[in-house]
């Protein structure tokens, strides 16, 4: 019996300290004008292009659209969002570089390129919830 209770109270535990759901809000999206594409990081080095730690699409169907990504272990993280205006899944860029497409950056990331330190936030064992402007 205290096998089986050890059992059931180390299971709670691990829940406790498990992974929970990032609560994205975005803002300023052109509604009916494409999907809006998410990628979540959890390396400097990988940030904004590179490997993802998750993902995700959802229709932008209104000018605010709410996107749950579920079961993400804590940690930092810099979250890079693009509204694929012609749904060629990928953000377009002028020749000089500068996107042609809604984007935007978690964290406190304002204008143009944003790096992992100025985009990333602290994703805790309760859930987090943050807000990202399209530009």
């Amino acid at each position: 019996m205290k096998a089986l209770l050890f059992s059931v109270l180390i299971v709670f535990i691990a829940m406790a300290a498990g992974a929970q759901s990032l609560t994205i809000t975005v803002s300023h999206v052109d509604a009916g004008a494409g999907p809006l594409m998410f990628g979540i990081f959890d390396s400097e080095s990988e940030f904004p292009d590179g490997n993802l730690a998750a993902s995700g699409l959802t229709p932008g169907d209104s000018d605010t659209v709410t996107y749950n990504i579920d079961n993400l272990p804590p940690g930092t993280y810099a979250v890079a969002i693009y509204q694929d205006n012609n749904e060629n899944g990928q953000l377009d860029k002028s020749g000089l570089g500068i996107p042609k497409e809604p984007y935007g950056f978690s964290g406190s990331w304002k204008r143009g390129a944003a790096d992992f330190d100025e985009a990333s936030f602290d994703h805790g064992s309760q859930g987090t919830a943050i807000s990202v402007r399209l530009r």
